[in-house]
């Protein structure tokens, strides 16, 4: 990733951030719900936590309990084969922060905002998915407009990449490529700066290098962007 560029942390948990030189503490910031982190060589992570795949997790979960053991391959084929863009969830709503009989929960806010309530389990998972991509997107503007940039790419690391419905969602919902790996992203990051430390590399620069040259990437590009444009006012409405 170069410097400076738009990452997201995917796994159970989201991150989505940029790199800063300092840190960001305007008004349009906090009213962003934008956090300021530290990072490598005193710059700051300008970012926003987003649930992630806990949503998707939990529904494996419950089914599981229920007697339906799948694996996330399985769940990942369900979802492609549901309808696309029937309805839709805010992650980071509270609701969906406890454990627990996640897809009652999915049904309910479906049914208490007026939308179609998915029924299958694969729809359930689409919602869930698209809606992820969704939040993303409203991430990725709140960043560039209170950082006054423009991004032409996102770069993805950790588990959550291995879900190409998810990537390529996101890719289309944000209208700019997705590049994903490595899955390792945290202990590649933790190497580098470790080497940087006991001088095997210059500096992080170069360990950034290193790793892009040493990992297989996957570059999501957008493929139905303008069938996003109406779900996305739609979903802005929901969680506003």
């Amino acid at each position: 990733m170069e410097r400076g560029g738009l990452w997201l942390s995917s796994g159970t948990w989201s991150i989505l951030g940029v790199e800063s030189e300092k840190p960001v503490t305007t008004a349009e910031a906090y009213e962003a719900k934008l956090s300021n982190e530290g990072g490598v060589n005193k710059t700051t992570r300008l970012l926003h936590n987003v649930s992630g795949l806990w949503i998707i997790q939990e529904c494996r979960r419950y089914w599981a309990e229920h007697g339906e053991e799948m694996s996330y391959a399985e769940l990942a084929r369900l979802a492609e084969e549901a309808q696309p863009r029937t309805a839709y969830i805010d992650p980071n709503d509270p609701v969906f922060a406890s454990p627990g009989k996640m897809p009652e929960k999915i049904k309910d806010f479906c049914e208490k905002t007026g939308q179609v309530v998915p029924q299958s389990k694969g729809q359930m998972l689409r919602v869930a998915t698209e809606s992820l991509a969704l939040k993303y997107r409203q991430v990725v503007e709140r960043l560039q407009e209170v950082t006054g940039r423009r991004f032409d790419r996102l770069h993805a690391g950790g588990g959550g990449i291995q879900n190409a419905l998810l990537a390529q969602a996101t890719a289309d919902a944000l209208g700019m490529p997705v590049v994903a790996g490595p899955v390792e992203a945290t202990s590649c990051g933790n190497i580098i700066t470790q080497m940087v430390a006991t001088g095997d590399l210059a500096d992080i620069t170069e360990g950034r290098k290193l790793v892009a040259d040493s990992m297989e990437t996957t570059t999501y590009n957008p493929k139905s962007s303008a069938d996003w444009q109406e779900p996305y006012q739609e979903f802005l409405k929901l969680i506003n």
